[in-house]
């Protein structure tokens, strides 16, 4: 993939703006096999409407579900504690993906076979990179003043992660949900300085059959063992800095409203 300049979706600051959100989503599409957990359209879904859609979804996201990113995020903003954040929500590019046989569709990197995922081997790390350096733009154009939190569900979880980590660029936080950590044979020579410091919420179902929850505890366990964060344990106070684990054990690969509440609403305030 070569450098791209993202299209995204703003959704304004309903007060001072004082802190931007860059929020990234793409869902992977169920396989055959996997449909039995779906309904009759092949799509899961949970409690509060938000289908899990095709590879690749827009900055607009689930919309067919009657509550799309873009009306989850405008119920944040009437929140008095959340009213200041400004959300941008970008949008993948579309390009082949080898799994699904070279067929093209919104997606932020390449995925060589869905059933080797967390193989760092199969990773696209020439995609990844280029849309590392999409976001590092997006970031840098909020200004040094603007705090920042990088988020994403998915793909966007995995980008999230590998591009808070590396950047030069502080962030105020990182919020994975769904994701893994790419690149894992060689990411501990990209990391930044500044790692240990950052506030990362990792939200995972742990019956997810794709990005399996697996992938997540291997994802942790290299984060803990290999780069030196470390976990935030249960009933800290304050804004914790370090890994923030949340488990939610009947949830598969989708996003439920307690993840939500407490990935980007708590977790957001003041």
């Amino acid at each position: 993939m070569t450098d791209f300049t993202p299209k995204f979706i703003t959704v304004p600051a309903q007060a001072e703006h004082t802190a931007t959100v860059i929020f990234l989503h793409v869902c992977l599409r169920f396989k055959p096999e996997l449909r039995h957990t779906s309904n009759a359209h092949g799509l899961l879904w949970i409690d509060h409407g938000f289908p899990t859609q095709g590879l690749g979804d827009s900055g607009r996201g689930w919309q067919d579900s009657g509550r799309g990113w873009q009306e989850t995020v405008a119920e944040f903003s009437r929140d008095p504690r959340l009213n200041h954040i400004k959300w941008i929500l970008p949008q993948a590019p579309t390009i082949p993906i080898t799994g699904y046989g070279g067929s093209r569709m919104p997606s932020w990197y390449d995925i060589v076979s869905f059933e080797a995922i967390d193989d760092p081997s199969t990773h696209d790390a020439e995609g990844m990179l280029a849309t590392v350096r999409a976001l590092t733009n997006l970031i840098t154009a909020e200004g040094p003043s603007v705090p920042v939190v990088l988020g994403g569900f998915s793909q966007g979880a995995t980008i999230s992660l590998l591009t808070g980590l590396t950047i030069k660029e502080t962030l105020a936080g990182i919020i994975a949900l769904s994701g893994r950590l790419p690149l894992r044979d060689r990411i501990a020579s990209m990391i930044n300085d500044h790692v240990t410091e950052l506030p990362i919420f990792w939200g995972h179902g742990e019956k997810d059959p794709l990005v399996k929850f697996e992938y997540a505890i291997n994802s942790i366990d290299f984060l803990k063992t290999q780069i030196g964060v470390k976990e935030v344990s249960e009933g800290t106070t304050g804004k914790p800095i370090g890994l923030s684990v949340h488990r939610y054990p009947e949830m598969v690969h989708t996003v439920c409203d307690k993840e939500l509440s407490e990935g980007l609403g708590d977790g957001l305030r003041p």
